[in-house]
């Protein structure tokens, strides 16, 4: 049964013993990067006192970075931002406006609100451990059709397809006869000369860009 006279006192790094339940929690954010100490003395009824010591590291975190998309959805540029580390605050500025602070992802501006031609929009954002990372997307107001270009090369072993497109792709699929459609692709992609019918084929390629814009060819 639990020794209801028993106490149980934690320190942290040789700092001063506190009383403590188990488990016994410590935020990592609130730590140094590099070794640590916990030492736990357990005292019983009758006076008789154990110690454990437990040695533990922090690691550094790897620089903040930000894996970003956006699109725009007819009224509003949408920015989408994967961070690497846990978040602590994000802003944007758009063009030399002032700076938007404590805003989330995903970061909504209204089209609106954009200038002629090609606006800039400057992404920041720290993690809890102090790191930072920026990111710069140009975006456009009122961004031409989608158009799409494209053209194919014969190995030997595969046709090589190629697209040029006038506006930043968002996503690529084709379909090739009456198949399955092949959905997030990456241009330039390959077909094995195997998968080709005899005599003519139908390939269809599909794209959106990041302004919500599609075409086929």
């Amino acid at each position: 049964p639990k020794d209801p006279t028993a106490s149980t006192k934690c320190s942290l790094d040789g700092g001063p013993q506190t009383a403590c339940t188990l488990p016994y929690n410590i935020s990592l954010t609130s730590l140094t990067f590099g070794e640590h100490t916990l030492t736990i003395s357990y005292t019983d009824g009758n006076g008789t006192t154990q110690r454990v010591v437990i040695s533990f590291t922090v690691p550094v975190p790897a620089p903040l970075e930000l894996d970003c998309t956006s699109k725009s959805n007819g009224t509003h540029f949408v920015v989408s931002c994967q961070p690497n580390n846990q978040l602590q605050t994000v802003s944007y500025q758009l063009n030399s406006a002032a700076a938007v602070n404590g805003v989330e992802f995903p970061i909504s501006i209204p089209l609106n609100e954009l200038s002629d031609g090609n606006n800039l929009l400057v992404i920041s954002a720290t993690d809890v451990y102090g790191s930072t990372a920026i990111v710069t997307l140009t975006i456009h107001d009122s961004p031409d059709p989608l158009v799409l270009s494209c053209s194919y090369v014969n190995n030997g072993s595969h046709l090589i397809v190629n697209c040029q497109s006038n506006n930043q792709l968002q996503t690529v699929s084709y379909l090739l006869n009456s198949g399955a459609v092949v959905n997030g692709i990456e241009l330039p992609f390959s077909i094995p000369l195997s998968e080709l019918s005899t005599g003519k084929n139908k390939l269809v390629i599909s794209a959106t860009d990041v302004y919500g814009g599609s075409a086929t060819a």
